[in-house]
């Protein structure tokens, strides 16, 4: 029962450290100016998503590559929006907050149900 709740706990806290943080689309010609090494999701303006990673601009086009590890090109005027995967503290925190609160619930609760675990 405890690795159970130690287990639940720690993927709380692993999701929860992680965002989706919307950025702009960038210029035309950015060149080495725009890189991205974290994971994105490019919204297409067809209505489809794309996950991408190591992201950079060429002229006018978004290169980067997929999940099967193959190269993506996206002419920018394609793309409708870009969220990149990014560290949350708001979100860490509040998952640290939260799960101190449930630890501390479900021991306090123990204890005052008069169950200490098992004697010897």
């Amino acid at each position: 029962m405890n690795r159970r709740i130690a287990l639940s706990a720690l993927f709380v806290l692993c999701t929860a450290c992680y965002g989706w943080r919307r950025t702009d689309i960038p210029e035309p010609n950015a060149g080495g100016a725009w890189v991205v090494d974290h994971p994105t999701r490019v919204s297409l303006r067809a209505g489809t998503e794309i996950r991408l990673e190591h992201l950079r601009i060429a002229g006018d086009t978004l290169i980067g590559i997929d999940a099967q590890n193959r190269r993506v090109e996206l002419a920018l005027g394609d793309i409708r929006g870009l969220r990149v995967r990014s560290f949350s503290t708001l979100r860490t925190a509040a998952a640290v907050l939260a799960a101190g609160t449930a630890v501390f619930l479900y021991v306090g609760l123990r204890t005052l149900s008069g169950y200490g675990g098992p004697t010897s």
